[in-house]
């Protein structure tokens, strides 16, 4: 993984618009800024954004509500990187709801496809951080333990268990690849183990299956026999009970014939009860007939007077409708004639208020123009003072810019000494450590040195050979295990077996199929026993050999312990012996190199005190003061002609609104002359009364007409009373009309239903007849339905055995088809039963060998002296080889004897002598740290098959000494070409110094962090 590009939002210090960070072209680079402006953010940004974790409170299982800015809702990492051959880009987001209480998070993965990009997120968040896993190929505690240095976290793996480091450096080594293999070799191994018990099951029960197969046969050869006979009695029955049931088809037409005769009797009997009905009827209308035509003549007198008043009130109304006309006409003419005459006032009202206002504004518009002279001389003082502000500023900035200037130089000479001042120091430092340096060193003892040298070099070559004769045993052990664990299932296999025949109490055998008798019962157990009895053999045999190899294995670890220390030892004395050859000349560039010191301390200390330094500044800064000691300035005039050239707006404004004014009143003033003539010609209508006339005419002709009309209201109301009176006369002479027309038709009606209830009764009584000999024949069925469910019963009877007889029939011949089916199967059971079982033993070896004690730790073991290597090769730079590191996989167990593996760091001083890692100085235990990690992260980058091209180094060079942090600069630039990028996080100036591409951090107030990519 190399970062490519960066962009945050709300994220820590970060706020809504802080610049992308774009890391193309930078290979080493410096993250600087004062503490707490926001440097570590962009690092947590980039860890937040892969994995979504970063520095968080120890009570937080995730840290995205600490991450968010003060007073932000939502936060947003976008974060490019290439890794394998491609770019890809993570934008991971967090929001809040308003009331806080709930949170959304977001995650999108996406690959660059040409000048775009091709989006990969998953449907999930969990399913989008998978691929980004997949890719990277990383998670992020092994990340911060090796390659990412974090802020105050450098001892992450040295301070962390054994076990814990072995598990780092297996991710590291992308080991976890062998516990996906042994996991999948012991799923398939319980699963083989699983289908051998099932398919050994299987076969018993198949054996068991066929033992009743030949008197199956035989019961289907009876049954045969049996089906012919219940066959023939079954037609007997059908036959029977057919012709009695034809008997009762007879009489089943009887009784239907029978009940329409009924339903026939009950439809008469309904028709003589409507015949009745309608008779009642007609004989209450030929009474009221009779009642009207009595009262005749008094019905066709109402009804002639009733039509007369209608006439008279159909006259009325048309007058009355008239008359209300005129009225209505007269009301809206008076009406009229109020409102002409009201208007007319108003208009003159408003003509008297408009000639006041008018009158207002001319004295108005007079007394404004009476102040122009003042206004015109005020204009020309203001437009004179502004010529002479134009002036006076002119010079106000010359002074200012030259005092800008002095001052600039007075800070950068200022700025300029104490650079000198501090390369002064640094210098007498650097002499006085290396006075004490030279002063202090002692001389080695190269015999010695050369004996440990020799003594190594055999050493070396007793502990190789003791490595491979241990993984010899190793593999020695680990198949004598699987070993007898396939003989431990065999044995468990036949053990079951002879339990069963010992337990059987079936007549035939379950495993041959053979009958079991007591003396075949005896014979399977005795061949059982003897199986039993080689497989123990051969058990204690593995076990033996298990055993003696495992003690021989734990022995060479103890010879082992001892060669590796003597190789280290040999390996100190030739580098220390190294240095001697080296610390002459040291010894000798160093006092040359002291000499130097001393010279450029004078040298540098008579600059600072003559002041020999930034000549063209101070020349620079003596014409500026010259300048200001040429261009006085009086402030007080300056303010007084500023204030009198702000009012210059001023009166020329005043001066457009009076013009304005002058010409307001010209229009007034005519305006006034003419609202006059108004007045006067309205007053004079108004007197003369001319604009009512016409409607007072129109009034007096609607008089005339009204009484022209004649309407006599109180007769109109008198005919309408009466006429409400006789409102049923017109209803009594049509029922009278209507009884005089139908009387007669009733009459003969009334005879035609007396003759037909005769017809009625005639009929009723034929069928009643024929229903009673209809109820006689019937009176048989009762017998007939006896002889049908006799007959019935018979041939229900022999249909249930025939249909029982044919279900046993099939039952046995499916169980004899069944029989042939599971005589094959145990065939092939037990020829699969032999294949799963090679199988089983195959993949139990493959789980041995895939487990944390099979291939995994021979590979950590041949993987730690490379580490070892490596971080002492960094240490012997770093601390002069006064500091070395050990790694060690196997100590004595502290009870019952023997090892155990671990993976424990051993550091040693100058004087060769290990000791605990609290017992170092905070510089020393950071250089051991440093080198460790970078050992670590070396490995990652060549050998993991990962993507991790990039090493962050987060603070801790405070710790360090001068010369300590040379050192470490030092080492910096010898691995920069084992990563893509490097990034070192510092405040400290010496290191800034050393890197000349620099991320300058640095945090606005409002705004937040914000930086700066200098030398690129």
């Amino acid at each position: 993984m190399v970062p490519t590009r960066l962009q945050l939002r709300n994220f820590l210090s970060y706020g809504e618009s802080a610049p992308a960070l774009d890391f193309e072209g930078l290979h080493v680079a410096c993250l600087s800024g004062g503490n707490g402006q926001g440097k570590s953010a962009l690092l947590d940004a980039m860890t937040w954004a892969l994995w979504g974790e970063a520095r968080k409170s120890a009570d937080l299982r995730k840290p995205d509500e600490e991450l968010l800015r003060v007073g932000a809702r939502s936060m947003e990492v976008d974060f490019a990187f290439r890794a394998g051959g491609a770019e890809y880009r993570v934008v991971r987001s967090y929001a809040q709801s308003k009331s806080g209480k709930t949170s959304k998070p977001g995650l999108e993965l996406q690959v660059r496809d040409g000048d775009g990009w091709q989006a990969l997120t998953g449907g999930s968040v969990k399913e989008t951080q998978a691929q980004i896993d997949e890719r990277v190929g990383i998670d992020y505690e092994t990340f911060i333990n090796s390659t990412f240095l974090l802020q105050g976290r450098s001892d992450e793996f040295t301070k962390k268990k054994p076990s814990e480091r072995k598990e780092i450096l297996a991710k590291i080594l992308a080991l976890d690849r062998y516990d996906r293999m042994a996991q999948r070799a012991g799923r398939r191994w319980s699963s083989l183990r699983e289908r051998c018990a099932a398919l050994e099951t299987e076969a018993e029960r198949l054996v068991a299956a066929l033992e009743h197969e030949a008197e199956w046969t035989a019961d289907r050869d009876a049954l045969d026999a049996h089906i012919g006979e219940v066959e023939a009695e079954h037609a007997a029955a059908a036959a029977a009970e057919a012709k009695a049931a034809e008997r009762l088809a007879g009489l089943d037409a009887a009784a239907r014939e029978a009940d329409a005769l009924r339903a026939a009797l009950a439809d008469l009997d309904g028709r003589t009860a409507k015949v009745d009905a309608e008779r009642a009827d007609l004989d209450r209308k030929t009474a009221e007939a009779d009642a009207l035509i009595a009262q005749a003549e008094t019905i066709e007198a109402d009804h002639a007077r009733y039509e007369a008043l209608r006439t008279q009130r159909t006259a009325l109304d048309e007058k009355a409708g008239l008359y209300r006309g005129v009225e209505a006409q007269l009301h809206a003419l008076r009406l009229d004639l109020q409102k002409q005459t009201a208007a007319l006032e108003a208009d003159i009202t408003r003509a008297e208020a408009g000639l006041q206002t008018l009158t207002h504004g001319v004295r108005e518009d007079e007394r404004k123009l009476a102040g122009r002279p003042r206004a015109e001389a005020a204009l020309a003082t203001a437009r004179a003072a502004v010529e002479e502000a134009k002036a006076l500023e002119a010079v106000r900035q010359t002074r200012d810019a030259a005092r800008r200037r002095i001052d600039a130089i007075d800070k950068q000479l200022a700025a300029d000494r104490g650079a000198l001042v501090g390369q002064h120091a640094a210098i007498v430092n650097e002499g006085k450590r290396l006075k004490a340096d030279l002063n202090g060193a002692a001389p080695p003892d190269l015999a010695a040195l050369d004996a440990s040298v020799a003594e190594g070099g055999a050493a070396r070559t007793k502990l190789e050979a003791t490595r491979e004769r241990g993984v010899e045993l190793s593999a020695t052990v680990q198949t004598l295990e699987a070993r007898l664990e396939t003989l431990a299932a065999d044995r468990a296999t036949l053990a079951a077996r002879r339990e069963r025949i010992a337990t059987s109490q079936d007549e035939a055998c379950p495993t041959c199929g053979t009958p079991l008798t007591d003396a075949h019962r005896a014979d399977v157990a005795a061949d059982y026993d003897r199986e039993i009895a080689a497989l123990d053999a051969q058990a204690a045999e593995a076990r033996a050999g298990r055993t003696a190899a495992a003690e021989a294995r734990d022995a060479l670890r103890a010879d082992f312990g001892q060669f590796k220390a003597a190789v280290e030892a040999g390996e100190t004395a030739a580098r220390a012996r190294a240095a001697a050859a080296d610390q002459a000349e040291r010894r000798a560039a160093g006092e040359a190199r002291l000499v130097e010191l001393r010279a450029e301390a004078v040298r540098l200390g008579g600059v600072i005190e003559g002041g020999a330094f930034g000549a063209e500044l101070r020349a620079e800064r003596a014409t500026h003061a010259d300048v200001l000691d040429a261009s006085p300035f009086d402030e007080a005039r300056y303010d007084a002609v500023r204030r009198d050239a702000a009012l210059a707006d001023h009166w020329a404004a005043e001066l457009r609104d009076l013009d304005q004014t002058a010409a307001h009143l010209r229009q007034t003033q005519a305006d006034l002359a003419a609202k006059e003539k108004e007045l006067a010609v309205l007053r004079e209508r108004l007197d003369a009364g001319a604009h009512t006339r016409p409607t007072r005419q129109k009034v007096e002709a609607l008089e005339a007409q009204a009484a022209a009309l004649g309407y006599d209201a109180a007769l109109h109301e008198s005919v309408g009373r009466d006429l409400d009176r006789l409102a049923e006369a017109p209803r009594r002479l049509s029922a009278l009309l209507e009884a005089r027309r139908r009387r007669a038709e009733w009459a003969e009606r009334s005879a035609a239903l007396a003759d037909e209830r005769r017809s009625i009764g005639a009929e009723a009584d034929a069928k009643r007849s024929a229903l009673e000999a209809l109820a006689a024949r019937l009176a048989d069925r009762a017998a007939a339905e006896a002889e049908r469910g006799g007959a019935a019963a018979r041939r229900e009877h022999a249909a249930r055995r025939l249909a029982d007889a044919r279900t046993r029939r099939g039952a046995l011949s499916e169980r004899l088809d069944r029989a042939a089916r599971d005589r094959e199967r145990l065939t092939a059971t037990r020829k699969e039963l032999r294949e799963a079982k090679k199988e089983r033993a195959l993949y139990g070896h493959l789980k041995r060998a895939f487990g944390k004690h099979g291939i995994p730790s021979l590979i950590i073991e041949e993987t730690l002296p490379e580490i070892e290597a490596r971080a002492n090769d960094l240490l012997e730079r770093l601390s002069g080889g006064r500091t070395r590191v050990a790694l060690e996989t196997l100590k004595d167990k502290k009870t019952g004897g023997g090892t155990k593996e671990t993976l424990d760091i051993k550091i040693t001083d100058s004087q060769s002598v290990a000791r605990s890692y609290e017992t170092f100085s905070g510089g020393e235990a950071f250089r051991v740290n440093f080198a460790l990690r970078i050992a670590l992260s070396q490995m990652l980058a060549e050998r993991a098959g990962t993507q991790i091209r990039t090493l962050v180094i987060d603070e801790g060079f405070g710790t360090q000494d001068a010369e300590g942090l040379q050192s470490l600069i030092g080492a910096i630039r010898e691995i920069q070409d084992d990563f893509d990028t490097i990034l070192v996080i510092t405040h400290l100036d010496e290191i800034k110094a050393a890197f000349p591409v620099r991320i300058e951090v640095r945090k606005e107030p409002v705004t937040g962090s914000t930086f700066d990519v200098v030398g690129v």
